[in-house]
This record gives C-alpha cells, structure tokens and sequence, in this order.
C-alpha cells in the first residue's frame, strides 16, 4: 500500500498518522506535530478502562530522519481538548523536547516552519 493510502486509510480510521513510514518523502507527505492536542487525546479513554495513561506523541524525529518536513503547532486552544491551551509556539517547542525528545534547535525550526508544511500540504 502506497504512503498517501496509508495516510488517507489512517485519517479515515481516527485521523492521527503516528506511524512513520520509509516511502513517506516519496509521497511528499508533510506532517503537522500537535503535542498539546495528542498528548491529552491519546490517554483520554484510558481512566475510564481502569488501565495505565498512555501518552502518545507524532513520531517527529523519526519522520524527520526519514525526510518527512515535520511542523509542530496547537490547536484546539481552550477547548475541552486542551483546556490550558494557549497556541504559544515555545510552549509547542518545550513539549516536542521534553515529550519527543528532538533537541531544541529541531523543536524550534517545528514549530517555526508552518509557511512551507502549508505549501505542502495544499
């Protein structure tokens, strides 16, 4: 299955692409990292199971190493998703280093890099 049917069979399932994938930057694929959103909607259901919080974040290192162009925002500022959003880029930056382990200059030139994942991504 070709990387742009894995992605659309992803987004028709639940929306999220977690799973990178070595064809990606053949496809030209361009993935927008939401650490606030995905690290609140991840573990959401799992209180009400009883079972641990899982805390799951894009996969941006790994895409990146594999020339996927990896931009990082917010979304869902002060809404029942993230109520404590604030849509501020170095917050953005501080959860990509300490929740997705990039080093600082990666997690700032993230979240600093929208104008060329828009380009793509259109």
């Amino acid at each position: 299955m070709s990387v742009s049917a894995q992605v659309r069979a992803v987004a028709r399932e639940r929306s999220h692409c977690t799973t990178p994938s070595s064809s990606a930057p053949q496809a030209s694929i361009a993935v927008v990292a939401l650490p606030q959103s995905n690290l609140y909607l991840q573990g959401r259901m799992a209180r009400q199971s009883g079972g641990a919080v899982p805390r799951g974040i894009t996969p941006s290192q790994e895409l990146s190493d594999a020339g996927v162009l990896v931009a990082a925002g917010a979304d869902n500022s002060r809404d029942p998703c993230n109520p404590m959003g604030r849509a501020d880029p170095f917050e953005t930056a501080a959860l990509l280093v300490s929740a997705g382990h990039l080093e600082p200059a990666a997690a700032y030139t993230a979240v600093g890099r929208t104008d060329d994942a828009r380009t793509q991504l259109t």
